[in-house]
């Protein structure tokens, strides 16, 4: 029989190995869920990249200010921007000022580029409608909810060259003039790009 001041010891090492398994279990398990849900993220990212498009939209440098044409050659102005694939019928959605009074609109996917053209244009909301001679990628699913308060949300759109690059953000909501404010960074070739819910929704 050990003595009492070894039995109280042994007591410590034993709740000592107690908490250290416990802790240990905890924190792989903590690490275990993070990677489903990065892995979970990427294969979003994945499947919602096969609804955006890059669109490069030009027309002659001579018309813009400030912008001299070079002789001998015809000098052409391109902005690049991001549409998303409403249908399998090869329209999609752009913001109206990347693609207004552009003469040539291209569709760049993947290894594929088409031609468009602007089929509508509603200036309210800034939006416009392009025909693309050719379908690309797949559409994308439309939310049904009227609001994200609070939700993660992924923005997905053309930045610095990647057709879909995601940026992680909050939806903080809907302002009364029906414009949503969220906190994923955006860049410039972002513009037109969707802003989707984790059930890889449109909203």
């Amino acid at each position: 029989m050990l003595p009492k001041v070894y039995g109280k010891a042994a007591g410590k090492y034993v709740l000592i190995a107690f908490w250290a398994v416990f802790f240990s279990s905890t924190a792989i398990g903590q690490e275990y869920s993070l990677t489903r849900f990065e892995s979970g993220l990427s294969d979003l990212v994945y499947r919602l990249s096969t609804s955006i498009v890059a669109i490069e939209s030009s027309y002659p440098a001579a018309s813009v200010p400030g912008v001299d044409a070079q002789p001998g050659r015809e000098t052409v102005y391109n902005v690049i921007a991001t549409g998303i694939v409403y249908d399998t019928l090869g329209h999609i959605l752009a913001v109206a000022s990347s693609v207004a009074n552009r003469p040539l609109i291209r569709i760049l996917y993947e290894d594929k580029e088409v031609e468009a053209t602007v089929e509508a244009v509603d200036y309210q909301s800034g939006l416009a409608m392009l025909k693309s001679s050719k379908p690309v990628g797949q559409p994308v699913r439309l939310s049904r909810e009227l609001g994200c308060a609070g939700q993660m949300v992924v923005a997905l759109g053309n930045a610095y060259g990647l057709r879909a690059a995601p940026s992680l953000g909050f939806c903080a909501g809907v302002r009364p003039d029906g414009v949503m404010q969220f906190t994923a960074p955006i860049t410039s070739g972002t513009l037109g790009g969707g802003v989707f819910d984790l059930s890889g929704d449109l909203i």
